[in-house]
């Protein structure tokens, strides 16, 4: 970060009334003491991109003065990564004077700026649907789904790789995408757009591939917990657990003990339960479950 003198001829009434400019990568903050009528010998700025630090001392988030009413930082924000679109933020002045805004101020909210007010940041949802099909959402102004295949990377938790089938757009902003190979419930996936020439409106979408949409499928009529059979013979354990690698059973004759009984291997069905059946009535048994994965 750096004030720079440079700019100060440079703004607009609109940039120094919203007490920000944008020039390039960087944003621009802007005390301008005549719209306050405040002649300050310090200025600092917070908001929350500094989760409200009320720390007057920090230099990085100082103003210096550019001309005898204007005070400038400079901070280095390509893509908006460090001071998003809607935060709010506040000038502080000498030795910790919150200032309220001037009357009229065009991006107001509360008694606070706003950081490009409206703006919605480029960003990227990823909703696996089931073992073969990604539901993908782009979001935020002016930025646009690709078409080009080649401008989606789908990889795994050690950033391997997996290559694609289709991507199908469905509209402006969605996609279904099918991978070459089926998607292992119990792993975690990352899917990414990368611009495909220089001059996009965005840099690289990443996001991590929720199982909210596959899981809000799976759906099984099977009765969960321990049940014994009508004839009193069995009793069968099942749990939910579809991301599982590996559940185990525990009996125990008293609440109190420390050790099981019985271990058992439980298995899994096609809907992600695990199950278990004991040719015993069970009745009045003590049981838990570990679940590995």
């Amino acid at each position: 970060m750096i004030a720079n003198p440079g700019f100060s001829q440079q703004f607009t009434e609109v940039e120094r009334w919203q007490g920000y400019a944008l020039r390039d990568d960087a944003t621009v903050f802007i005390y301008d003491d005549t719209l306050y009528k405040q002649k300050p010998s310090r200025v600092t700025v917070t908001g929350s991109f500094r989760t409200w630090d009320a720390n007057m001392n920090v230099a990085a988030w100082t103003l210096k003065p550019s001309t005898a009413t204007i005070w400038l930082l400079t901070v280095v924000n390509p893509n908006w990564e460090r001071i998003v679109p809607n935060a709010e933020f506040k000038f502080r002045i000498d030795n910790g004077i919150w200032l309220d805004l001037p009357f009229g101020t065009p991006n107001e909210r509360g008694t606070n700026y706003v950081f490009l007010k409206g703006v919605q940041p480029p960003g990227l949802l990823a909703e696996i649907r089931n073992e073969h099909t990604i539901w993908a959402k782009v979001r935020g102004n002016q930025v646009i789904r690709p078409a080009d295949k080649r401008a989606y990377r789908l990889t795994d938790a050690q950033d391997n790789e997996i290559p694609l089938t289709t991507v199908q757009p469905f509209n402006i902003a969605e996609a279904w995408i099918t991978p070459a190979i089926a998607l292992d419930k119990r792993r975690v996936y990352f899917l990414e757009i990368l611009p495909l020439a220089p001059g996009r409106q965005h840099s690289k979408l990443k996001s991590h591939c929720s199982f909210d949409g596959w899981f809000r499928e799976l759906y099984s009529d099977k009765e969960l917990g321990a049940n014994i059979s009508d004839d009193g013979r069995e009793t069968a354990f099942r749990v939910f657990a579809p991301r599982a690698e590996r559940v185990q059973l525990y009996l125990y004759a008293q609440a109190q003990d420390k050790a099981a009984y019985q271990t058992d291997e439980m298995l899994q069905d096609g809907k992600g339960v695990w199950e278990s059946t004991i040719h015993e009535n069970l009745h009045g048994i003590w049981y838990d479950f570990t679940v590995h994965g």
